[in-house]
């Protein structure tokens, strides 16, 4: 975390990342292990501009980035936020499926 700490105190104003907010990691929820909330507030403690957005609309994320250039002294933060409802009809798929070990066989 210092490298993010350090990005803040020094107002790099040219970094802009997103964080993928879904909720879900291979083996479940993520509050089920162990919850980092709340995200926002710990990056504006780090010294960054948070933008929130859905992660689904585009129109959304293209207005964080134009709000992001703008920003001046402090990188920028944009927490992509995805329900879950739209994440499994979007990528088809559910919580520990990129961890599974397939039977090859059965193909």
């Amino acid at each position: 975390m210092g490298s993010f700490y350090d990005s803040g105190f020094y107002k790099l104003d040219n970094l802009v990342a997103i964080l993928d907010k879904n909720g879900i990691q291979a083996t479940g929820p993520i509050a089920q292990r162990y919850d980092s909330n709340p995200h926002s507030e710990k990056w504006r403690a780090f010294g960054w501009q948070v933008f929130e957005i859905d992660g689904h609309n585009i129109g959304q994320i293209s207005d964080a980035l134009d709000k992001a250039d703008k920003v001046e002294d402090k990188p920028t933060m944009i927490v992509a936020k995805y329900g879950k409802k739209q994440r499994g009809a979007v990528r088809g798929r559910k919580s520990g499926i990129p961890s599974r070990h397939y039977d090859t066989g059965a193909v």
